[in-house]
């Protein structure tokens, strides 16, 4: 990162930081600061973000963008009930999306409930079909290499897809992604 581009940073957080201090009854103010925060995978700055969605959601109930990067945060701060509530909250009012659920699977795993992602993740294949569950999976499980190998957040964290869960659909067996081999496949495109 260039200088440019952390003084750009830095300013765009003084600049939300403000607005929120301004506006601080208004759900946007603390979502849009709570979504710069939360990409930098920065321990410090996920709790940031964490304070800044519940607050959000809050003051806004109904907004379930951003009770969906709650869950995330919390998810990745490894704060697992808190994360499979915001989750479940998300699934519910949306049953149609696949990404809350994917995410949810991984957090199930993450938390070593694999019976109970095994049963989302079948779910959302009747639901979506086996191609479209496991591309987002795969997507889902690819975004966790990137953030656990970027140097702000300074450990790695779990890969949360185990490679040891098979799911059947019909006669056939299709296994989830492996998280080693999509971790070497995609060294090169981190890099």
């Amino acid at each position: 990162v260039g200088l440019r581009q952390l003084s750009l940073e830095s300013e765009k957080l003084r600049v939300l930081r403000q607005a929120q201090a301004a506006f601080p009854n208004r759900a946007l103010a603390h979502l849009a600061l709570a979504e710069a925060l939360a990409l930098e995978s920065n321990p410090r700055r996920l709790q940031e973000a964490a304070r800044h969605l519940t607050a959000t959601v809050a003051v806004d109930p109904d907004n379930t963008a951003a009770q969906f990067l709650l869950a995330r945060v919390l998810h990745e701060q490894n704060k697992m009930a808190e994360a499979k509530q915001q989750y479940r909250q998300v699934i519910e009012k949306h049953p149609q999306a696949v990404s809350p659920k994917a995410y949810y699977v991984s957090c199930l795993q993450s938390s070593g409930e694999s019976s109970a992602a095994d049963r989302v993740y079948q779910a959302m294949v009747r639901q979506h079909g086996s191609q479209d569950a496991t591309n987002v999976i795969k997507k889902v499980h690819q975004q966790q290499i990137r953030r656990s190998q970027m140097p702000a957040l300074g450990q790695k964290v779990s890969h949360s897809i185990s490679s040891k869960l098979l799911r059947k659909i019909g006669n056939e067996d299709v296994p989830l992604p492996n998280p080693e081999q999509l971790k070497n496949q995609m060294g090169d495109l981190i890099r």
